[in-house]
């Protein structure tokens, strides 16, 4: 597989992260309030959320009544999956000193944010702040440039459970993960078609969800296994599947609205160190026609173990005979078969 452009090109247009919103058409008319929620709901700095507000002053109409209903309509969205504390707190003192330095009267729905977030307790000593990462993604990949959907139908929201602060890294949002999902949405979202995907440290399960999520479902995989060792971990990754394909019975929430994938997508525990031969794999692993890893260790003592589990994983594919190998960066053990595939960064 090639790609048209480099992965710092894609990341420059792509809609899930706090960077610039590629929209599809019937989204134009709110490009400018799109982008900000997507700012906001993936945490970016909230000097960056101003800024960008200020950007776009003239389109929105800040800091005029009804660009605060509508900075309030977006914060309102957040209710189900909450903004790390920290972060709400300080998005909300620069928005309201930002009004008081116009001299602007900030209507109610602003005040009780603002209020909201300074009673909102901070977390006590080693406890971690917890809260939502959304990331705002069209619907679905491959984006129909003639769809005719509503507004308010043509975007969707990934929620991911985070633990900002907390020693466990897999329990914290990590760029590549996000660099990854976007190579799988914008470069190839066909590749993935009817394929069984193995994703290796997973940890929050950014990655995985985002490009399940966003892909179509006529071009999802057959299956996707996101593993992880840790059980708190583990368990985190968990509640963020079961946020983003829930149980029948709990599709209440106007942010879920697709849980056809729900039986196709899981989670298992994998030790790197313990795969040492193709038994050592859990049966959910194998066979895979797709691995993805992305920034999943910063220890040089689990390389190789690592290498050498995604090699036997390879090695264990039913569709060697069927398939290309392509990798990122990172060159693949040369004992692993040619004939297989590999999307890794």
């Amino acid at each position: 597989m090639e790609f048209s452009k480099t992965t710092r090109d894609v990341a420059r247009v792509m809609p899930i992260t706090n960077r610039k919103l590629k929209l599809t058409p019937d989204l134009s008319s709110n490009r400018e309030w799109c982008a900000i929620a997507a700012m906001i709901y993936s945490h970016s700095l909230p000097s960056e959320v101003l800024s960008k507000i200020h950007e776009f002053v003239a389109e929105i109409k800040w800091p005029y009544k009804e660009a605060q209903l509508k900075l309030s309509e977006i914060l309102e969205n957040c209710d189900k999956f909450p903004l790390c504390v920290g972060y709400y707190r300080a998005l909300m003192r620069l928005i309201q000193k930002d009004l008081d330095d116009q001299s602007a009267e900030v209507t109610d729905t602003i005040m009780e944010r603002v209020i909201e977030a300074y009673s909102t307790p901070n977390p006590v000593g080693d406890q971690p702040d917890m809260g939502y990462y959304s990331y705002l993604l069209p619907r679905k990949y491959p984006i129909e440039e003639s769809s005719s959907s509503s507004s308010s139908s043509s975007s969707l929201v990934v929620p991911i459970r985070v633990l900002r602060g907390h020693n466990l890294v897999g329990l914290r949002p990590w760029e590549a993960g996000l660099m990854l999902a976007e190579i799988c949405l914008v470069c190839s979202p066909t590749f993935f078609k009817g394929r069984r995907v193995v994703e290796l440290g997973s940890g929050i399960g950014m990655t995985g969800l985002c490009f399940a999520r966003g892909l179509s479902n006529a071009n999802r995989p057959s299956a996707l296994v996101m593993t992880d060792f840790d059980d708190e971990v583990l368990e985190n990754l968990q509640h963020n599947v079961d946020i983003n394909f829930p149980p029948e019975s709990e599709t209440e929430s106007e942010l879920i609205d697709d849980n056809s994938f729900r039986d196709n997508v899981s989670t298992d525990f994998v030790d790197w160190r313990a795969i040492q031969e193709a038994s050592d794999l859990p049966d959910s692993m194998s066979p895979a026609d797709i691995t993805l890893v992305a920034d999943c260790t910063y220890s040089e003592d689990i390389i190789d173990h690592l290498l050498r589990t995604i090699t036997i994983i390879l090695q264990c594919s039913k569709k060697q005979t069927q398939t290309t190998s392509t990798s990122i960066d990172i060159d693949i053990d040369a004992d692993a078969e040619a004939s297989n595939e590999i999307v890794k960064k």
